[in-house]
């Protein structure tokens, strides 16, 4: 076979099957690597869900695989975990505080992107120090918020997490929001400004329109670390406010550990977020690419 011909035929298998690394190695081995991390990244994920479909006979038995069989699935676990444990009250209780959070966070952190946008006098010094904030350890905080929320009564309660959040989620918000609307052109502004606007008005028709990538992003990742947080969890909740977290450590007992329960309780803890992110998917890559400008 000429030379030509291989090459015919390597273009028309390409064609039809849309691989045109084929004819490209380096987009190949790009290719087989990004697929590996794939796989790596998702093989936890499959674990946990092949964990919620066995029992945990089949899950220490010798004779169990990495290969999932439709045939034998089990949603024991499922049903366990949703209404025998109480799990479902603490998906809630995150629910409520994780969103609670998120809106106030965000309610907060937009216009308080806009004014470092606006250059405030000493805005670079407050923008720094908003920023150490975030780079605390949570541990140095968990003392004193605990002896706050007992001396306040609020220990127990939503109201405590939801604010508790807000230390560590509103610097991140900021810095995100901040750079995106950054790299929004001044020009805009003044062109509010000739018809007679004012700064709430550049704000709300011009930077927020513009910005709702970036807001998205903002959102999504606030709410996730509300929900995937647990160090303050441990200390500031009663057993009516325990979050998903806490109902995941309680797997864990002194007589052994509930594997096909955790592995069901992992799965439904993250639905939320992965519905969210699937709502906002196409926000991801243009906010965070977008806000990614020099401060």
């Amino acid at each position: 076979m000429s030379q030509p011909e291989a090459t015919t035929i390597r273009g028309r298998i390409a064609d039809r099957t849309g691989f045109s690394y084929l004819e490209n190695p380096r987009r190949l081995l790009v290719g087989l690597g990004l697929g590996v991390l794939l796989l790596v990244l998702l093989l936890p994920i499959y674990w946990a869900f092949l964990m919620s479909v066995r029992s945990n006979a089949e899950i220490f038995s010798s004779q169990s695989n990495l290969l999932l069989d439709p045939f034998s699935m089990n949603f024991d676990n499922y049903r366990a975990v949703l209404f025998e444990s109480g799990f479902l009250d603490n998906i809630k209780n995150s629910l409520i505080i994780s969103s609670l959070n998120t809106v106030v966070v965000m309610a907060l952190a937009v216009p308080a992107a806009y004014a470092f946008r606006l250059g405030m006098r000493g805005s670079k010094d407050i923008f720094f120090w908003i920023l150490t904030n975030r780079m605390a350890p949570p541990a140095i905080f968990i003392l004193p918020l605990f002896f706050l929320a007992t001396a306040v009564n609020l220990r127990g309660t939503f109201l405590i997490l939801v604010l508790t959040y807000c230390l560590f989620n509103l610097p991140f918000a900021i810095w995100l929001i901040y750079g995106i609307m950054k790299g929004i052109p001044h020009e805009i502004d003044e062109a509010v400004y000739v018809d007679g606007g004012s700064d709430v008005d550049v704000l709300r028709r011009v930077i927020v329109p513009l910005s709702k990538p970036g807001i998205a992003v903002s959102a999504l990742l606030v709410f996730l670390f509300a929900w995937n947080h647990y160090t303050f969890t441990i200390l500031l909740t009663d057993s009516s406010t325990q979050t998903i977290t806490n109902g995941l450590a309680s797997f864990f007992t002194t007589t052994g550990v509930a594997w096909g329960h955790i592995g069901a309780a992992t799965v439904l803890s993250m639905l939320p977020g992965l519905l969210l992110a699937v709502w906002v998917q196409k926000h991801i890559v243009t906010g965070l690419t977008f806000g990614a400008v020099k401060i």
